[in-house]
């Protein structure tokens, strides 16, 4: 606690998974409190989830008093997109002056690099991408070697037959 200092502030906005996946659901939330012993009347903290490009992935706000006491508060959301590189941004609100904000990039280049150029390159590793690309074609191809297997052996019938 800081003597004399009645400053709502903001600790830790985040995320509950990274990266963000498609239909999957997430779980944005904030810590904060007043840094003296006081309430501070009148509170807001508006926590937003946005792309590179500065659209709203989603936003959640809070509303009420700030206690000295750590408090959070929560908001689930499903992206619609995967996104390896966002932002959050919080802004903290007492009697509507702003008095504290952060914004925290997420990227893949800063939080897992490797799996960034996974993500962002098929040249990688071409074996790593054959094979996933065979596992999600898998029933295809095999359907289309076994319907050509049986047009071959129509056709060698066929032409047994007609040497007959």
């Amino acid at each position: 606690m800081r003597e004399g200092i009645n400053a709502p502030r903001i600790n830790f906005p985040s995320i509950t998974y990274y990266p963000l996946k498609a239909g999957e659901s997430n779980t944005l939330f904030s810590c904060f409190h007043n840094t003296s012993d006081e309430t501070a009347k009148n509170g807001k903290l508006i926590m937003s989830v946005k792309d590179d490009n500065g659209k709203i992935i989603h936003t959640a706000t809070y509303t009420g008093d700030i206690t000295g006491a750590m408090m959070a508060t929560k908001s689930d959301f499903v992206p619609k997109e995967d996104n390896n590189n966002f932002w959050i941004l919080a802004e903290l609100y007492s009697d509507d002056k702003l008095i504290d904000s952060i914004e925290v990039n997420y990227s893949c280049e800063t939080l897992d690099p490797n799996g960034c150029q996974k993500e962002s390159s098929v040249l990688i590793n071409p074996v790593t991408n054959l094979v996933d690309w065979l596992s999600k074609n898998g029933i295809m191809i095999v359907g289309g070697i076994i319907l050509l297997v049986i047009i071959l052996v129509g056709l060698l019938i066929s032409k047994k037959k007609k040497y007959e």
